[in-house]
């Protein structure tokens, strides 16, 4: 109703503990990795990694990052609605940029081949056609964060294909 109000008092109360981003992080995974020393001599220049995920990232952090990006799932958008696909872009590509966290490969190039459907599942053709597309983009290495129960041969097959044309 116009003209009224409710009002709540909450009680008095005094925060116990107060987090902020700091300066850089680098994880156990980075320093047992030797990452730190790896980003004295290169932070991913001049290298292509292709993600066949989730979809492409819109974060902030890997648009300026990002190349290209393909559709090879039931889904019908390119972009990352689930999430995963974002997560492992930030694990490569983070920038070093005081937001307190690191990636592998701050300046690499990202290419996005979006092979899991927006609730995560996906055809494993979706995922051969994906790998076939980053073998064209001449990426130099490629990340599948997804597991099957069974072996699928043609995804076996292409994946020797980029691994003869030294993709990693």
């Amino acid at each position: 109703m116009p003209g009224r109000h409710l009002l709540i008092h909450l009680p008095d109360f005094k925060p116990k503990l107060v987090t902020h981003v700091m300066s850089e992080v680098y994880d156990w995974g980075m320093l047992d990795l030797n990452i730190p020393q790896v980003h004295k001599k290169t932070m991913g220049e001049n290298i292509k990694v292709g993600i066949v995920d989730s979809g492409k990232s819109e974060h902030f952090e890997t648009i300026e990052r990002t190349k290209a990006a393909e559709n090879f799932s039931s889904s019908e958008y390119v972009q990352d609605r689930l999430g995963h696909s974002t997560f492992c872009a930030g694990v490569v590509a983070a920038g070093k940029n005081a937001q307190g966290v690191v990636g592998v490969a701050p300046k690499s190039e990202l290419y996005f081949a979006k092979a899991m459907g927006d609730s995560g599942k996906g055809d494993p053709a979706g995922m051969v056609r994906a790998v076939r597309w980053l073998i064209e983009q001449k990426v130099d290495i490629i990340s599948i964060s997804a597991g099957l129960f069974f072996n699928f041969v043609p995804l076996h097959t292409i994946i020797k294909r980029a691994y003869k044309k030294n993709i990693i």
